[in-house]
């Protein structure tokens, strides 16, 4: 039999009674799971049988593993897919019900996403085997958030990655992963961590440690020079929008900040006793980094890489992901992210923002305030770089100034043009073309808010001074945010078009959050995200590579899933694992 292990959370249920199933690994598998709790949110794969689609708007199907048998019903968005016929192998994220009201007579899955997928070799489930060090996912496991990995060996504990999860309090929360939330204590004991190794300076990746460092924690911090800057630029609002009482911000920022120790790409240096690391360019966003780990042992080393967010290596400041030095380090075991697995391959075209431009200039043309809304960190500075570009080569053509307004969109700005005038320090975290060049030169543009710590001239400004205006998404956001100001102003204003770049948390204003926005979606050209095919190629450069963890992908959305059948087509033989929040995976000797 042949079966999609993802941990403990693939869940295979018997239609006849367990009594009859022939003794074989699935019944024991079914015994095992068949008495998961009522409305669990549960995964699993296998073949389409029984397929009902006469009602355009949803599937009743069952799905099939060897003797196992469970009912889908699927309530899927758009056309029927072409795939969605007897026989194809597919994966299925939902929820459990022993008894479901429309099928009293049998269990079934509601599913919240269905993926199509080449069956996956048979591997085993290996939440535990020998081995002096082991790896726990705390956050990133079936949802895109929460980044915090811990490696325990023998006599040290060490984290790669400390980031905050999307449900603020202004968005509601579900089952799973995402119940965490960011001020949270650790479940783990923070002054027992000697390190802490960052991949790159995002919230989901760094935003919790803070946290880490007001429960306890004193070990070294290492990332690279351009994620220092980055991170340290945004920690006060970091800070001052934490739980942390007032009085100890200042102590909490001075004190991680003297933890922090940085380091180039490819030099190596020593984290714990046994282990040491190396930084490699990740093409995400500036000083990102894949972490490559190297654990001593009496057999032999063995290599453990973390891939970080992986770059689409279409980044206008930087250089694509270095697989050629990863290919040269190798590794055993790949802990890879997997947000975009999912979609559909992108296309990058010789003019990559054709579309971004005749959508710009079309609001402009039928006299239209056109807002962008989108992250502060980097989306925020590829879009002003881009729009000074098209009116550079007369492709857009604003009769007045673009504003830049949002107090993290300033200050984060000016330490991409503080870096790029640096290249002797962080020429190493950018492209050599972004160094020799100004992509934020020229008269056209402005800060809103001037100067960057002043709330309040940003708050009376008239957006209609502005042609375009490019601003923090509004994800979560306070009651001092320029941009959820702007969209419940304006969202139902027929003069303001918003312009979608990228990807925004479902719940959010941008992500379909909110009623009345006229919202024009040009994304491709920004994402930050391998896709599939990038995801790929990186899987591709470790041709020693004996398994892979995946992580950081939506469930919901079969992002790990469909990576994991991807990865076992092309690479026949590696064990791909799908671990759970807190799940523990023994490394190999």
């Amino acid at each position: 039999m042949k079966r999609l292990v993802q941990a403990a959370t693939v869940f295979v249920v018997a239609l006849s009674s367990l009594a009859a199933i022939a003794p074989s690994a699935a019944t024991e598998f079914v015994c095992m799971l068949a008495r998961a709790r009522d409305r669990a949110i549960v995964t699993t794969a296998g073949y389409i049988t029984d397929l009902d689609t006469a009602n355009p708007a949803f599937a009743n199907f069952d799905i099939r593993d060897g003797d196992c048998t469970v009912h889908v019903y699927w309530n899927f968005p758009g056309e029927t897919p072409a795939w969605l016929s007897l026989g194809t192998y597919v994966s299925v994220q939902g929820e459990y019900w022993h008894a479901h009201p429309r099928h009293l007579w049998e269990p079934e899955v509601v599913a919240t996403g269905v993926c199509a997928s080449s069956p996956p070799v048979e591997y085993a489930n290996s939440s535990v085997v020998s081995g002096a060090w082991s790896l726990t996912p705390w956050g990133a496991a079936g949802e895109v958030a929460g980044a915090c990995y811990q490696l325990t060996g023998p006599s040290e504990s060490v984290l790669v990655d400390c980031g905050s999860f999307m449900n603020t309090d202004d968005m509601p929360t579900g089952a799973g992963a995402e119940n965490w939330r960011t001020d949270d204590s650790f479940p783990f004991d923070p002054v027992a961590v000697s390190a802490l190794i960052v991949t790159h300076a995002h919230a989901d990746h760094a935003d919790r440690i803070h946290y880490l460092v007001a429960q306890g924690f004193r070990g070294q911090i290492y990332m690279t020079e351009a994620t220092k800057v980055l991170y340290l630029a945004k920690l006060p609002d970091t800070i001052a929008n934490s739980s942390i009482p007032r009085e100890n911000w200042e102590i909490a920022e001075s004190t991680i900040a003297s933890l922090i120790q940085t380091y180039t790409y490819l030099t190596p240096f020593t984290v714990a006793e046994g282990l040491s690391a190396m930084l490699v360019d990740a093409g995400h966003i500036p000083g990102s980094a894949s972490v490559v780990l190297t654990i001593a042992s009496p057999v032999g080393a063995v290599t453990l890489t973390f891939s970080g967010d992986v770059g689409t290596g279409h980044h206008t400041f930087l250089n694509p992901p270095d697989t050629a030095t990863l290919r040269t380090l190798g590794a055993d075991t790949l802990v890879i992210e997997s947000t975009y697995a999912a979609s559909e391959p992108r296309t990058y075209p010789d003019d990559p923002y054709g579309a971004f431009y005749d959508a710009v200039q079309g609001a402009l043309d039928n006299g239209k305030l056109v807002v962008i809304p989108t992250f502060a960190l980097d989306r925020t500075q590829r879009v002003l770089a881009a729009l000074l570009d098209g009116v550079a080569a007369k492709r857009i053509f604003p009769e007045r100034k673009i504003g830049v307004g949002g107090k993290s969109s300033c200050y984060l700005t000016q330490k991409y043009m503080d870096m790029q005038a640096n290249p002797a320090l962080y020429g190493d975290c950018f492209s050599e073309t972004y160094c020799s060049a100004d992509p934020f030169a020229g008269a056209g543009w402005e800060y809103i808010r001037q100067p960057c710590s002043d709330w309040e001239a940003e708050a009376v400004v008239n957006p209609f001074d502005y042609s375009v205006i490019v601003t923090p998404s509004g994800s979560g956001a306070g009651e001092n945010s320029y941009s959820a100001e702007l969209i419940e102003r304006y969202r139902r204003d027929e003069r303001v078009v918003f312009i979608k770049v990228g990807w925004a948390p479902p719940a959010s204003p941008m992500g379909g959050g909110v009623e009345g926005l006229h919202i024009v979606e040009v994304q491709e050209a920004f994402s930050g995200h391998a896709d599939i095919t990038g995801l790929l190629d990186f899987v591709r450069a470790f041709p020693a590579l004996k398994r892979v963890i995946i992580t950081h992908g939506d469930d919901a959305l079969c992002a790990r899933a469909c990576l994991a059948s991807a990865i076992l087509s092309a690479r026949p033989g590696i064990e791909v694992i799908l671990p759970e929040y807190g799940q523990p995976i023994g490394l190999p000797d």
